[in-house]
């Protein structure tokens, strides 16, 4: 059993087969966030 507080290895046992599916998306949105924040800053003097 995996440890009560180890929630990466519950949620790479969780997601296991669409892991990498998953782990993309969350990459795609980090990096959609952190160019609308950029084109933000940007705007703002």
């Amino acid at each position: 059993m995996p440890i009560a507080g180890d929630l990466e290895s519950i949620e790479i046992n969780s997601f296991s087969q669409g892991n990498i599916s998953f782990k993309l998306d969350r990459n795609l949105d980090y990096l959609m966030v952190s160019s609308i924040r950029l084109a933000y800053l940007g705007c703002v003097p």
